[in-house]
């Protein structure tokens, strides 16, 4: 069973050596124009990918056509749908079997891989693409050009899929490759092999782009059943993906669908006796001649339909009678520190390493710091304020080995408070 070596690191705001001395597998600007929220549908079964939906009946045969659901996908996407229906693109898993057409793509796909993730090492990613115990999933166009593609690892007995990198063709930036890949692949692993998650490691850069394909970084497999058997990245985040049962990930324009009209009766729905279609008149007391400097707030129309009490701004009162004479300095300060350069490892928890929790007992983050800044009581003095940015530092040191760019952050980020904490006290 190959695991490659043993050296760990971590993601997010911590971080040791990495895999193989390999930064981060997933440096996928190529796959980031995918980012809109449009589903992809692809009309048609491909039997290279087999799925439940590919047995006949009367309920597929009334199914709308293709081009009756194109409405409900942007137009680079039906560029690719109508290749697939065409002919001239299909997607398929390859492995290490000794077949020739499978040696001639997988060594296609390892050059595309060497090309688009030029931080990995050429020896791992060839290790990696031809090991037996990994598949890799490919975009094909139809001259047998390797157009997108992934290389996973199967944990069929433990219900997930190990995703260790995947990249596209950099002309074909921004034209849906690696969301169209993602959803056959969905199918593939659910279908195929029987396995319900998948796990992968998501450079910062990638992380909003598969957020929008499903994946999550709030892992939820329980830690026993992958903890030590999958690779791990410096600089990453781990993100997981879980199918929904009766879902079928390339019929993603009629999801679209659905869940359109879903969202359409609930919104009716909803709106059954409300008041917020409701527009009320102005204030006119203050068009009089002799106007009066206030009101009181019942009389104006609409606010206390809407829930208005005077309770509401008895809370309001007693929340910013609560604020320090600092609190607006503070809020510069998180401000600032929020756009150095070097803060965002500290930008929002970290999340997905598990051994984190339990070195640091305290953790602290930035984004806390602001929600903590907006609550009521807030921070009440330069102390509280400062203890809580220099718990930030210490656990980052406290983690890491000095060496690592996150320290090298850390530091930077301190020298950078310790010059706004100067310049805000003189000003008080």
């Amino acid at each position: 069973m190959f695991k490659g070596p043993r050296r760990r690191s971590v993601s997010a705001a911590s971080g040791k050596k990495g895999y193989e001395g390999v930064s981060a597998p997933w440096q996928l600007m190529d796959l980031r124009g995918g980012k809109n929220r449009a589903g992809v549908d692809d009309g048609e079964d491909y039997d290279k990918v087999p799925c439940a939906a590919d047995s006949e009946s009367p309920e597929l045969e009334s199914r709308p056509t293709e081009s009756d659901l194109y409405e409900y996908v942007s137009p680079k996407y039906r560029l690719l749908l109508q290749d697939e229906s065409a002919g001239l693109l299909s997607f398929a898993a390859f492995r290490n079997d000794i077949n020739e057409t499978s040696i001639k793509l997988l060594t296609q796909w390892k050059s595309l891989v060497e090309t688009q993730l030029p931080a990995m090492l050429p020896e791992y990613i060839a290790r990696i693409v031809y090991a037996r115990d990994h598949e890799s999933y490919l975009g094909l166009r139809a001259d047998g050009t390797v157009c997108a593609g992934m290389t996973y690892r199967v944990f069929a007995e433990r219900g997930f899929v190990e995703i260790v990198f995947v990249c596209a063709k950099k002309e074909l930036q921004g034209m849906g490759y690696g969301e169209r890949l993602l959803a056959h692949f969905k199918d593939h692993m659910r279908n195929v092999h029987k396995a319900d998650h998948c796990l992968m490691w998501a450079d910062q850069n990638a992380v909003d782009f598969f957020k929008l394909q499903g994946f999550s970084d709030q892992v939820t497999l329980d830690p026993a059943l992958w903890l030590g058997y999958i690779k791990l990245y410096s600089m990453s985040t781990l993100m997981q993906f879980s199918a929904i049962p009766g879902i079928e990930y390339r019929n993603k324009c009629e999801l679209m669908k659905s869940l359109r009209m879903q969202k359409k009766a609930i919104v009716s729905k909803a709106l059954e006796g409300s008041i917020t279609q409701v527009v009320f008149p102005g204030i006119k007391a203050f068009n009089q001649k002799n106007a009066p400097s206030c009101i009181n707030p019942n009389d104006i129309p609409g606010l206390k339909e809407g829930g208005w009490t005077p309770q509401m701004d008895a809370r309001e009162r007693d929340r910013l009678n609560t604020r320090s004479a600092h609190h607006r300095t503070f809020e510069e300060i998180l401000q600032l520190l929020s756009a150095h350069e070097s803060s965002y490892p500290f930008a929002v928890p970290v999340l997905g390493i598990p051994d984190y929790d339990l070195l640091i007992k305290n953790p602290m983050d930035l984004s806390t710091m602001q929600a903590k800044l907006k609550s009521c009581p807030s921070y009440r003095s330069w102390r509280e304020f400062k203890a809580d940015f220099v718990l930030i530092i210490t656990n980052c040191k406290t983690y890491n080995r000095p060496e690592t760019i996150y320290v090298k952050c850390a530091n930077a980020l301190l020298r950078y408070f310790t010059q706004l904490e100067k310049k805000y006290n003189k000003k008080s």
